[in-house]
């Protein structure tokens, strides 16, 4: 039985206004192939995600594009989170959890340029 894996980044449209950004989760999978959750593994005081890759954006959003790497505030907007299932439909252990937090555009405090994207940029001087 061959399924299509749906994602949370799939299944979220903001509204207009809105982004959704893709968290980089940081579940830990020991040499054994025991995978540990970001919650268990991190310590409380570790800081919440604060940068993510955009992944949908809601009409009238003019600065930020799907696939851009922005930075916002650590307690900034909605987290969703979702365990991918398995082709029987049950929660897939074998694959980390999505985060995605929906968010005002304007909470974005910086967009991560790539080397190349930086090289074309012109500073006033």
């Amino acid at each position: 039985m061959s399924e299509e894996s749906v994602s949370l980044s799939d299944m979220v449209q903001p509204l207009s206004g809105k982004i959704a950004v893709l968290v980089n989760t940081k579940d830990e999978i020991t040499p054994q192939g025991l995978l540990i959750p970001e919650a268990t593994a991190r310590s409380l005081h570790e800081e919440r995600p604060t940068s993510g890759e955009v992944v949908a954006v809601g009409d009238e959003v003019d600065e930020v594009e799907v696939g851009d790497i922005v930075v916002f505030g650590k307690y900034t907007g909605t987290r969703l989170s979702f365990q991918p299932k398995d082709s029987d439909g049950k929660p897939d252990r074998t694959k980390p959890k999505e985060t995605v937090i929906v968010m005002d555009e304007h909470s974005v405090l910086a967009i991560v340029l790539t080397p190349e994207q930086a090289a074309n940029i012109k500073v006033k001087g």
